[in-house]
């Protein structure tokens, strides 16, 4: 059933309609911007890791081709395929570290690396801080106010340290803070440069409007999810960042294809910043 059954002789009116209409004269664009991270360790690491991935998802391809739908459902189809648990294990845990590599800070992700049994030989010299990290200290400096939204709590961690190096007052807000009211009115309030990190718990169910710029420091995969990230600060600009080259850059541009098909009527995309520049 439908709503229709319950309310006969009743118009829908879609979002698509209201396109047509003065809408536009009503609401507060949010402008996205992709910003590419040159970082060659970083790349190195990434490469490797999809490399490992692409080998088992050709394997499993050959033996199952009639059994898998297309790519976009290829982890879905697994569980349904007779194939050897080790294997979806091995798969999954790359998968795992390679989101790692894109979101976390250094010395949380190589733990993981070791852990993974990948030998040292087969990575890059450690860096010592990540390609995001410094993008991100140089993007913020830009101005008064930033909020970033990371998925992991080493990242925010890492960057408050670095933040408040520079002079920065630094607001975080986690799953663990107890009122997060606090760090709010505190950084609205703020007179001095002032940054709120926040985590993916803590950004539940909140909006911020008194941002300069919001930098979403990685990506899910779920468009819905990120166009909520995105309206967190109800308009305004969205820096979105992502490794240049690799597999993060791929996925990025499809969920970002998606939000613009999805949600035209609230969004103004204007395309990745030259790397370059």
């Amino acid at each position: 059933s439908t709503l229709l059954d319950f309310f006969p002789n009743t118009d829908i009116i879609y979002l698509e309609d209201l396109n047509k209409t003065d809408i536009n004269n009503y609401i507060t664009h949010t402008e996205i911007y992709l910003h590419p991270v040159n970082d060659d360790s970083i790349k190195e690491i990434i490469d490797f890791l999809s490399f490992e991935i692409k080998k088992i998802k050709d394997d499993i391809k050959k033996d199952h081709s009639s059994e898998l739908q297309n790519d976009e459902m290829f982890l879905n189809d697994l569980q349904f395929l007779d194939i050897e648990p080790e294997i979806i294990k091995k798969l999954n845990h790359l998968l795992i570290l390679r989101k790692y590599v894109y979101s976390m800070a250094v010395s949380s992700f190589w733990k993981h690396l070791l852990r993974l049994g990948v030998s040292p030989e087969q990575l890059p010299p450690y860096p010592q801080k990540t390609g995001k990290e410094n993008y991100t200290i140089k993007v913020a400096q830009r101005f008064k106010k930033v909020v970033i939204l990371c998925s992991y709590l080493s990242s925010i961690y890492s960057l408050k340290r670095r933040f408040l190096s520079i002079g920065y007052t630094v607001y975080v807000l986690e799953g663990k803070t107890t009122i997060k009211a606090e760090p709010l009115i505190n950084f609205k309030n703020a007179k001095e440069k002032s940054v709120l990190l926040i985590s993916s718990v803590g950004e539940r169910d909140l909006d911020i409007p008194q941002t300069d710029v919001l930098i979403v420091y990685d990506l899910v995969n779920s468009p819905k999810t990120v166009y909520q990230k995105m309206k967190r600060s109800r308009g305004g600009k969205v820096f979105i960042l992502f490794y240049n080259n690799t597999s993060e850059q791929n996925k990025v541009r499809r969920v970002i294809s998606d939000i613009v098909v999805k949600y035209p009527w609230s969004i103004i995309y204007y395309g990745e910043k030259n790397v370059n520049s």
